[in-house]
């Protein structure tokens, strides 16, 4: 069998680092994978069309035509929208490969147009990376108008009254995608997003987690971790992603602040020892304060650098307010962290309450805290093997193959029928 990944990058942001994980676990199983990107930073003969003077080129001049329009129907600048409006010669390449099916990711930046999309002539598998196939322009819908029983039109932005652009992206989509295309949602929260759209919900999905290579992240020594990285070794450390994305109320850091600002009123002895650890930003991204220390360890990209500061920290925290499933999640149970995040959000999916971490009312401060205090209190040997074991025995790269290879087979026998 010959499978073709269509992603934007193969390992840049979280959608690319997942579709190059799941293209890796193929090749890892015997099956005859490939990748084709518009950005690429690694150096791996499977990968095609993500480098060169010619392709830079391109995607330069694609992006600036649409990025702009984009742009101007943004409510704010942490909103992603998406027209997918010019034709691509991708489309070419695809129909034209030897591959028996295309496995889709996040197409997204003018990679291929929605109708690039509908006129793909192979069997296609598409793992949903967010809500963008099914919520017209937007990324992640803050409200409910793209579910099957609401009334109304999905309107993110009336700049012109003549224009409602996620009204016109979503009405390209139904125009053009006649044919039902099997999805794949990382997390239980996007598969029944998926079952509640007004355009995908007949369409076939099921559940795949995303995965990673737990013989490589692995469950390393807190104590030499926290050597190697100049952190205390008398400290309880909570450990968050920030990414850019504090301002991001989707992200829910105000919440983050908020329960920890909580801890030295509430525990006073606990907030003595407590520190925060922030990766994916250098400098003080928000005036206020904590009321804990706080120390900043900026942009890491390699996931050996990544595995030893989970490894060296006693929770993660993730309080977005709405996520299909970060890798982050899956990374930190690997290292041996426990993670704490809400209720009614993907990372439901993959955690098991007071268990591998903590499940907190959704949108509660409070209770994101209690959910701190329960990891930091807790028998840290005990925590760090269940989420241990729970990412081997879910998320390892084996297990996820095996799971893909029953779906193409499904796939590709559906539409030789």
């Amino acid at each position: 069998m010959k499978v073709l990944h269509v992603s934007y990058t193969d390992y840049i942001g979280g959608a690319g680092r997942a579709a190059y994980r799941i293209h890796k676990s193929l090749l890892d199983a015997g099956v005859d994978s490939s990748m084709l990107v518009c950005k690429s930073v690694l150096e791996d003969c499977t990968i095609s069309g993500g480098k060169g003077r010619r392709v830079f080129v391109r995607n330069f001049v694609r992006n600036a035509l649409v990025f702009p329009l984009s742009r101007w129907f943004r409510r704010d600048r942490f909103e992603t929208v998406s027209i997918n409006l010019l034709d691509s010669n991708l489309l070419r390449t695809i129909n034209e490969s030897d591959a028996d099916l295309i496995h889709l990711h996040w197409v997204n930046a003018e990679m291929l147009s929605i109708r690039d999309i509908g006129l793909i002539s192979k069997p296609i598998v598409w793992t949903f990376h967010d809500m963008w196939p099914f919520v017209g322009a937007l990324h992640y819908s803050q409200t409910e108008e793209w579910r099957v029983d609401a009334q109304g039109s999905l309107s993110i932005s009336r700049v012109c009254a003549w224009l409602d652009i996620n009204v016109w992206v979503l009405k390209r989509k139904q125009k053009n995608w006649r044919r039902p295309i099997f999805i794949v949602a990382p997390s239980k929260w996007l598969m029944d997003c998926v079952h509640l759209s007004k355009l995908m919900c007949r369409w076939p999905v099921t559940f795949i987690p995303n995965t990673l290579n737990t013989e490589q992240w692995l469950n390393r020594d807190k104590r030499e971790c926290r050597i190697m990285l100049g952190l205390p070794s008398d400290k309880k450390l909570v450990l968050f992603g920030a990414f850019g994305g504090v301002g991001d109320k989707r992200k829910g850091f105000d919440l983050l602040r908020e329960a920890l600002q909580k801890l030295p009123d509430l525990y006073p002895v606990l907030a003595e020892q407590v520190e925060l650890v922030i990766f994916g930003q250098s400098e003080p991204f928000e005036s206020g304060d904590f009321s804990l220390r706080t120390r900043y360890f900026g942009q890491l990209s390699d996931d050996f650098n990544l595995n030893i500061l989970y490894s060296a920290c006693d929770v993660f925290m993730l309080p977005s307010r709405q996520d299909n499933c970060p890798l982050t999640i899956q990374e930190s149970l690997s290292s041996g962290t426990p993670v704490v995040a809400f209720r009614s959000t993907g990372a439901e999916s993959i955690l098991v309450h007071k268990s591998n971490g903590y499940l907190a009312d959704f949108g509660s401060a409070v209770d994101l805290l209690n959910g701190i205090v329960w990891v930091l209190e807790g028998t840290e040997s005990e925590l760090s093997l269940a989420s241990r074991n729970f990412a081997v025995n879910n998320f390892d790269s084996k297990i996820i193959s095996k799971k893909y290879l029953g779906v193409y087979e499904c796939v590709i026998t559906d539409f030789i029928k």
